[in-house]
Protein backbone atom coordinates (compact mmCIF):
# COMPACT_ATOMS: atom_id res chain seq x y z
CA UNK A 1 0.00 0.00 0.00
CA UNK A 2 0.97 3.69 -0.89
CA UNK A 3 1.44 6.22 1.94
CA UNK A 4 0.28 9.61 0.86
CA UNK A 5 1.56 12.58 2.47
CA UNK A 6 0.36 16.24 2.51
CA UNK A 7 3.81 18.53 2.08
CA UNK A 8 2.10 21.53 4.12
CA UNK A 9 1.17 19.74 7.21
CA UNK A 10 3.74 16.41 6.53
CA UNK A 11 1.23 14.20 7.88
CA UNK A 12 -0.26 11.06 5.82
CA UNK A 13 -3.14 11.08 4.57
CA UNK A 14 -5.54 8.22 5.40
CA UNK A 15 -7.61 5.96 2.86
CA UNK A 16 -5.97 8.14 -0.01
CA UNK A 17 -7.94 9.23 -2.66
CA UNK A 18 -7.00 11.56 -5.28
CA UNK A 19 -9.77 14.60 -5.69
CA UNK A 20 -11.51 13.10 -2.73
CA UNK A 21 -9.20 13.55 0.45
CA UNK A 22 -6.34 15.06 -1.66
CA UNK A 23 -5.22 16.85 -4.40
CA UNK A 24 -1.96 17.41 -6.49
CA UNK A 25 -0.72 20.69 -7.25
CA UNK A 26 2.75 21.62 -9.16
CA UNK A 27 4.12 18.23 -8.29
CA UNK A 28 3.34 18.86 -4.67
CA UNK A 29 0.68 16.74 -2.90
CA UNK A 30 -2.29 18.83 -0.11
CA UNK A 31 -4.93 17.87 2.06
CA UNK A 32 -8.08 18.87 1.39
CA UNK A 33 -8.27 21.29 4.47
CA UNK A 34 -4.56 22.27 3.43
CA UNK A 35 -6.15 23.00 -0.38
CA UNK A 36 -8.85 25.22 1.71
CA UNK A 37 -6.50 27.51 2.85
CA UNK A 38 -4.28 27.22 -0.26
CA UNK A 39 -7.47 29.11 -1.79
CA UNK A 40 -8.33 31.42 0.81
CA UNK A 41 -4.75 33.03 1.03
CA UNK A 42 -4.57 33.19 -3.20
CA UNK A 43 -8.11 34.46 -3.09
CA UNK A 44 -6.99 36.94 -0.37
CA UNK A 45 -3.77 38.26 -2.10
CA UNK A 46 -5.45 38.55 -5.53
CA UNK A 47 -8.15 40.34 -4.32
CA UNK A 48 -5.55 43.46 -2.98
CA UNK A 49 -4.30 43.56 -6.88
CA UNK A 50 -6.25 46.13 -8.14
CA UNK A 51 -6.57 44.89 -12.06
CA UNK A 52 -6.59 40.95 -12.30
CA UNK A 53 -4.13 40.09 -14.84
CA UNK A 54 -3.57 35.67 -15.47
CA UNK A 55 0.48 36.10 -15.24
CA UNK A 56 -0.15 38.05 -11.98
CA UNK A 57 -2.47 34.90 -10.30
CA UNK A 58 0.13 31.84 -11.57
CA UNK A 59 2.36 33.63 -10.05
CA UNK A 60 0.64 34.60 -6.87
CA UNK A 61 -0.43 30.65 -7.18
CA UNK A 62 3.09 29.15 -6.98
CA UNK A 63 4.12 31.59 -4.50
CA UNK A 64 1.54 31.02 -2.13
CA UNK A 65 1.52 26.79 -2.53
CA UNK A 66 5.95 26.90 -2.38
CA UNK A 67 5.60 29.34 0.70
CA UNK A 68 3.16 26.82 2.32
CA UNK A 69 5.53 24.00 1.64
CA UNK A 70 8.64 24.90 3.37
Amino acid sequence: MTTVVCDVTKKAIPNAQRDVNYVTMLDKTLSMPAMEEFEKRVREKMRSNKQYSFAVYKKVYRDVLNQMCK
